[in-house]
C-alpha cells in the first residue's frame, strides 16, 4: 500500500470526486463469456478517470489494462481482460479524451483461496499514483 500517494479502498466515497478512483467491485460482465479455471475466481474491479480540465480534443496516455493486481505473497495478476464503457472516454487501449468519463471494468483471475490484494495504478493521465486494497474477506 506505501508504493501509492493516494491509498485506498474499492467504492470509498472519500476518493470518488477524485479524477482516478476505483469503484466498488462487481460481477464479472456476462458479455465476456469467459473460461473458468479450477481453483480461481475471477475478481472484477472497475475503475474511473475523469479529468474535467478545458484541454478539448488532445489525449493523454492512460493504460489501465496493464494495472497489476498483488497477492500478499508478492504474486502479480494481470487482467485477462475488460469492458469499456465510454468508447468517447478511452480509446485504442492508451488514449483518454478529456472531460469525458472513462468507466473500464477489469477482469483478473485470481486464486479462490487468496483474499486480499492490492492494485497499483500508475498514469501520465492523473497525479497521483493510487493503491488499491481489495480485502475479499468481508464479502
Amino acid at each position: 500500500m506505501r508504493r501509492g500517494v493516494t491509498q485506498t479502498t474499492p467504492g470509498n466515497p472519500k476518493h470518488q470526486s477524485d479524477s482516478f478512483h476505483v469503484e466498488a467491485l462487481i460481477d464479472t460482465p456476462k458479455e465476456l463469456n469467459l473460461k473458468q479455471r479450477a481453483g480461481y475466481r475471477f475478481l472484477t474491479i472497475p475503475v474511473v478517470m475523469q479529468d474535467t480540465g478545458d484541454d478539448m480534443g488532445g489525449f493523454i496516455t492512460y493504460r489501465p489494462s496493464r494495472y497489476a493486481l498483488t497477492d500478499l505473497q508478492g504474486t502479480d495478476y494481470e487482467p485477462i481482460d475488460y469492458v469499456n464503457r465510454n468508447e468517447k472516454a478511452w480509446k485504442n487501449g492508451f488514449q483518454y479524451f478529456v472531460p469525458y468519463k472513462s468507466r473500464v471494468e477489469l477482469v483478473y483471475q485470481v486464486p479462490i483461496d487468496q483474499k486480499r490484494f492490492v492494485l497499483f495504478a500508475s498514469d501520465p493521465a492523473f497525479p497521483k499514483p493510487t493503491t488499491v486494497k481489495i480485502d475479499l474477506t468481508k464479502q
